[in-house]
């Protein structure tokens, strides 16, 4: 070992770099730690914490969309009352009996014509159309239970919006058919006609609704 000039032992490079105390690191910029710290948690890279974000977004997303799907349904809950269309009463001949875009209409007993195959195609909150089969018997066929029906095209149209103990129902019925080579219109009206039960009028005309 050399010495100095004062005579104090000099350390040559040979013998390498003084080592220092236990537990202490010193490559790159590692912190320096004591030796009883205990377990050190491993660093997150940038790649694990970029996914880790990705993955909270789309949950965050998901909660949103499914937030969103639950107010709409809850809006259109709260709104269907007010939103609801009118009905028609009586499409078989049975007073205050409500009903939405009936597939058949009868008017009466015995030889009383009627409605089938209805295909609405509108009914809203001002009136509503469609199309189907008037049954008819012959005018002046007798006695009527030996008659036969014969059936010809229909169009049904409902409007005149009334109310009935808070429910909104088409009051007046337009009917379309074709008789004696012509198109003709039939109207009548819902109501209370010289009796207890409501029912449908229409003039005393072929086809007698």
């Amino acid at each position: 070992m050399r010495r100095d000039r004062v005579g104090k032992p000099v350390r040559s490079r040979a013998q390498g770099p003084a080592r220092l105390p236990a537990g202490r690191r010193t490559r790159g910029r590692d912190r320096v730690l004591p030796c009883n710290s205990g377990p050190v948690a491993p660093a997150v890279t940038r790649t694990e914490e970029t996914r880790t974000v990705k993955i909270i977004r789309k949950l965050l997303a998901g909660a949103t969309i499914l937030g969103m799907a639950f107010s709409a349904a809850a809006i259109g809950e709260g709104t269907a009352d007010a939103s609801t269309v009118p009905v028609v009463y009586a499409a078989h001949n049975n007073g205050w009996h409500a009903y939405v875009k009936p597939g058949y209409f009868y008017f009466g007993n015995g030889a009383a014509p009627y409605f089938t195959g209805l295909h609405w195609t509108s009914w809203n909150s001002a009136s509503a159309w469609a199309t189907g089969r008037l049954w008819t018997q012959k005018p002046g066929c007798s006695p009527s239970y030996k008659c036969p029906y014969y059936s010809r095209w229909v169009g049904v149209y409902l409007n005149t919006v009334r109310w009935h103990n808070g429910v909104r129902y088409y009051a007046r019925m337009a009917v379309k058919f074709r008789y004696a080579g012509k198109f003709r219109w039939d109207v009548g009206w819902f109501g209370y006609h010289k009796g207890t039960m409501p029912w449908w009028l229409f003039p005393a005309v072929f086809p007698y609704l």
